[in-house]
């Protein structure tokens, strides 16, 4: 007890406050959209949320503005009407895209980037990122654990299933299955 009151209610109200305080930090945040704690997000200054978004707990969004020594500009766009689900990792050291309406499944992974590893005499964590944008058209759904990797233009209303890790360019209306994901519509 403090003050009369439940210790609880202070841990809610701090909490509270603190979330209002980093959804001040993002280059947009409207009112209508919902981030569920716990989330984890790296540099907020790079990500734009669109009107009536929800986006579930665990989310781990990562900004990369420098790594490696290298300077980055990444950037986070979802658009209006998204859900997306628990447990969801994203990162952008370029730019990651998602368009309106858009269905993302819990335990997906969403990164435009890859580590270099060409540098033989240098660890791979010290070599500069390769970078890839990713796009997600409106009306997508990606299913539960899918993997999207850098340089994947997925078109509008398209499903991604279940698992699946999906590289390349990828036409509207299509449904990618499996590892790598193969077009079968």
């Amino acid at each position: 007890m403090l003050f009369g009151r439940p210790m609880n209610d202070y841990k809610i109200f701090v909490l509270k406050h603190l979330q209002f305080i980093m959804l001040r930090s993002f280059e947009s945040f409207p009112k209508g959209s919902v981030l569920e704690p716990p989330f984890l997000v790296r540099n907020p200054v790079g990500i734009s949320i669109g009107r009536n978004v929800l986006i579930r707990k665990n989310a781990r969004f990562e900004i990369i503005n420098e790594y490696a020594g290298v300077k980055y500009n990444g950037k986070l766009d979802i658009g209006d009407g998204t859900i997306i689900e628990n447990d969801v990792h994203i990162v952008a050291a370029s730019e990651v895209v998602i368009g309106d309406k858009v269905l993302i499944a819990p335990r997906v992974t969403i990164v435009d980037s890859d580590h270099g590893f060409e540098e033989t005499s240098k660890p791979i964590m010290d070599q500069p990122l390769k970078l890839g944008t990713v796009s997600i058209g409106d009306g997508t759904w990606i299913g539960t654990g899918a993997t999207i990797l850098k340089g994947t233009i997925i078109g509008k209303n398209c499903v991604i299933g279940a698992g699946a890790i999906v590289k390349g360019i990828i036409p509207d209306f299509s449904v990618v299955v499996g590892m790598l994901a193969t077009r079968k519509l």
